[in-house]
Order: C-alpha cells, then sequence, then structure tokens
C-alpha cells in the first residue's frame, strides 16, 4: 500500500490507521525535513521519533504522552540497519551533485526525529526545541503521531528523511519547497527503497523474526516442563525440537519413550471421549 499521509500529526495518524485497517503490516514513512545542523541534500535515518510540542505537564513531563508512558518510539535496530545500508549503497552508486540545491557529496545520519504541528522557520524557537531534545538531528510534521499509532496498533515502523531545508531559516533561498521534493527528495526514495527491495530485501527478516520468536518460545515451554516430550503429538514435537535446534536444560524425569508413547495413546483417548460425551 502507497499512501500520501497528508501535512500534519493528525492527518498523518489518520492515514497510518487507515493503511493498517486495510492490512498494513508495516509502515516505512518516508519524505523531507529540516535540520539546522545537517546540509540540504543529507538522509536521515530515524532512530527514535518525538513530539515537540506534546507537553501535558504538570500531569506528564513533557514530551510524554499520556497514558502510554512513553516520550519517543524506538525503530527496530534491524530495519533501521536495511535502511542504513540501502541508503549508503544509494550514495554510492548514484552521482547525487546538484548546484541548483547546492548539494555536493549527501551524507547518511542515524538520529532522533522530531515531529510538530508547525514549520519551523523561526532560529529562535530551533534552539529551544533543540535545547530541550539534544539528540534530535531533524525535524518534521508527521514521523511521531505515525510511531505512536503503529506502536499502539504493535506494527514495526521505520522512518527515513531527506534534509531539504535548514529548520530556522526563512529566507527564500533557505526554502526550496515542492521543487525539491519533485527533482531531489523522490528520486533519493525511490532508489533508496529499491535497493531495499531488492539488494537487502527486508521482506526476508519478517519470517526470520517469526522463526526467532517461535524457537524462544518452544525453548521456554521445554524449560519450564522441565522435559522435551508432548503428551498429544510426540513425534511432531520431537520434529520441531530438532528443526529449531532446541535441546531441554534439564534430565528429565520421565519414562522410557516407548511407555511414554503408550500413555500419550491413552491419554488421548479419554481425552477426546470425555470431550465427545460432554458434547
Amino acid at each position: 500500500i502507497i499512501a500520501f499521509s497528508r501535512w500534519g500529526k493528525v492527518a498523518s495518524a489518520i492515514t497510518a490507521s487507515q493503511i493498517i485497517h486495510f492490512g498494513a503490516k508495516e509502515i516505512i514513512f518516508a519524505g523531507v525535513a529540516g535540520s539546522p545542523t545537517l546540509e540540504v541534500g543529507d538522509i536521515v535515518i530515524g532512530n527514535n521519533v518525538w513530539q515537540h510540542d506534546m507537553d501535558a505537564s504538570p500531569f506528564f513531563k513533557p514530551h510524554e504522552i499520556p497514558m502510554i508512558n512513553k516520550s519517543s518510539f524506538e525503530i527496530d535496530y534491524e530495519r533501521r540497519q536495511l535502511l542504513l545500508k540501502s541508503s549508503i549503497e544509494f550514495i554510492k552508486t548514484t552521482d547525487l551533485e546538484n548546484t541548483k540545491y547546492k548539494i555536493k557529496i549527501p551524507k547518511v545520519i542515524v538520529g532522533d526525529i522530531a515531529s510538530g504541528d508547525a514549520f519551523l522557520a523561526n532560529e529562535n524557537k530551533t534552539r529551544e526545541i533543540m535545547a530541550r531534545m539534544p539528540k534530535v538531528v531533524c525535524f518534521e510534521m508527521e514521523g511521531g503521531s505515525v510511531g505512536q499509532v503503529c506502536f499502539e496498533h504493535n506494527i514495526p515502523f521505520s522512518i527515513i528523511r531527506i534534509i531539504s531545508d535548514k529548520a530556522g531559516e526563512s529566507s527564500p533561498d533557505a526554502l526550496f519547497g515542492f521543487g525539491f521534493i519533485k527533482e531531489v527528495a523522490s528520486n533519493y526514495l525511490l532508489g533508496i527503497l529499491k535497493n531495499l527491495f531488492t539488494k537487502f530485501d527486508i521482506s526476508e527478516k519478517t519470517p526470520i523474526y517469526c522463526c526467532d520468536t517461535a524457537k524462544n518460545i518452544l525453548q521456554e515451554w521445554i524449560d519450564k516442563q522441565s522435559h522435551d516430550r508432548c503428551w498429544y503429538y510426540p513425534d511432531l514435537f520431537k520434529k520441531l525440537m530438532s528443526l529449531f535446534d532446541v535441546k531441554p536444560t534439564k534430565e528429565p524425569n520421565l519414562p522410557l519413550e516407548e511407555e511414554f508413547k503408550n500413555g500419550c495413546e491413552r491419554y488421548r483417548k479419554e481425552e477426546y471421549s470425555e470431550k465427545e460425551h460432554c458434547e
């Protein structure tokens, strides 16, 4: 699903919720941002996303989202690394020098991103926010809210931003606007996402993650039971253990396997016949 989030935290949160409703299992959020410390054309891979205009004090700490005990939303490490590799590969293999937009050699940064419902064209305001949030490297208007939606829906989320302005400068020369999005940012993002899905293949992450999770669940169950046998499906359970290379950590205190299997058969018959009788 490809969607235009629109501007601002509310609009982007609505869009994120809608695409999750229509079946999205993960959101990669891309766009432009401003930064007083980076150069136009630099690429930022989000580490954490914040909402710099969230302040429910004195009831909560500044920036803390009420009721969920969080001030920021961390991007999954593996997804962050995949975006980083895809961006570095894009810069290495593409001529990005652009005199119109004063781009020479872009760099890729991993850093925190702050969102708020205001375009920052005031240097004093930008400095004030950075004093409160020293880890933030760029500013935009949507990432923090999309991060919150994904957190509350338990959906993996990652974010990438192309620096389009200096965040605090209001002169016409400092604001490239829609021309930059069309001529530069869209091409950057297309190239980076192509790398992501072809050379580094983010689609492989989900099954690997699921396999690791299943292995951990299986190991936890075996450790809790202190044996490696299953009353209902002993053979299937053995195959799963072999597949995931899971071994019991304690010596089991159980009868011989053949006797155990016979007991399993009796147990299944008694369990099923009792259920059928009840029904």
